[in-house]
């Protein structure tokens, strides 16, 4: 019955927004990628993005193939039965915003809302590193960190939809203040900006991309940044181990280009804090799909809603 369609799936972030038109069996038909006008309206913002669907879904589109559903991964807290962002520090002129009701404005296909974090996991989980697996804990480690899980083939929504926050589990009681409220998160020690943050009394202002090509270089400063990378990593990944009992643990995100750099301290203070049974069946690995993930899984999420349409 999915026979002769496709799906547009949008990863929004507070720079850049990219998307991938793609077959049932996760074949990508066709990409785009636009800037983000964050400083604009976002209703600007949301008018952007369903232009560029629609161009790509005309690219696409043909007399035996049509546009099925669109999703949209959105970075920060989604109120996911609402369709509102709640929290957005990356994109702040769409918190507070409801997006299924702006999106309603443009858009004449059905379409599914999703947490960026969790759209990667499913991307991931469709045709990436956890392909397959029942019980996955993905780990997404870019300017800050963000994450999901998997339980028995299905997202940890919570409640309300705000479940999967592993970026914002207290690895470091008296750590760096976050910008979520609290102190010594994980994304204040494995993110990109504070793997900057931390190489910066040695380097002055650098990239964390720079910080991993001096540390690949042998330099002392740079390797110890990654070393407490790999530790603290460790013990929120041991944390996530313990609580959810997955098969894989999959560390994705920019950062994990440098995943060599970090392996072996995350590593060991992962096999140190978690239960031997359970870590004696969880395999640790970088993700598969790279910036493509959250556009991957945001098109399953649509897919998804309208095979469930179909069989009810």
């Amino acid at each position: 019955m999915t026979a002769g369609v496709f799906y547009i799936g949008i990863d929004l972030g507070g720079t850049t927004f990219k998307g991938l038109a793609m077959t049932p069996d996760g074949q990508i038909l066709g990409r785009m990628q636009r800037q983000t006008d964050a400083a604009r309206t976002c209703e600007a913002v949301v008018r952007d993005m369903t232009q560029a669907v629609h161009r790509l879904a005309a690219q696409v589109a043909s007399p035996e193939r049509r546009l099925a559903a669109v999703g949209f991964g959105v970075p920060g807290i989604v109120d996911l039965p609402a369709g509102i962002l709640r929290r957005a520090p990356n994109l702040r002129c769409c918190e507070g915003a409801d997006l299924r009701a702006l999106l309603q404005r443009y858009l004449t296909v059905p379409f599914t809302i999703e947490n960026d974090a969790n759209a990667a996991v499913l991307g991931e989980w469709w045709v990436g590193a956890a392909r397959g697996l029942r019980h996955v804990v993905i780990v997404n480690l870019g300017t800050g960190v963000g994450g999901g899980v998997i339980i028995d083939g299905t997202i940890l929504h919570g409640a309300d939809g705000y479940a999967g926050e592993l970026g914002h589990t207290v690895v470091e009681p008296h750590g760096p203040p976050c910008g979520c409220g609290s102190r010594g998160c994980l994304e204040q020690f494995a993110s990109g900006t504070a793997i900057a943050r931390m190489a910066q009394p040695h380097y002055g202002a650098i990239t964390a991309a720079a910080v991993a090509a001096a540390a690949r270089r042998g330099e002392p400063p740079a390797l110890e940044v990654f070393r407490q990378v790999g530790h603290y990593l460790g013990i929120a990944c041991a944390n996530f181990a313990n609580l959810f009992n997955p098969e894989c643990l999959v560390i994705g995100g920019a950062v994990a280009d440098a995943f060599d750099l970090f392996i072996e301290t995350l590593q060991a203070a992962l096999q140190a804090r978690t239960f031997a049974e359970v870590y004696s069946r969880l395999h640790l690995t970088p993700a598969a799909c790279g910036t493509d993930a959250g556009g991957l899984g945001a098109a399953y999420c649509a897919m998804r809603m309208v095979q469930a349409t179909l069989a009810s």
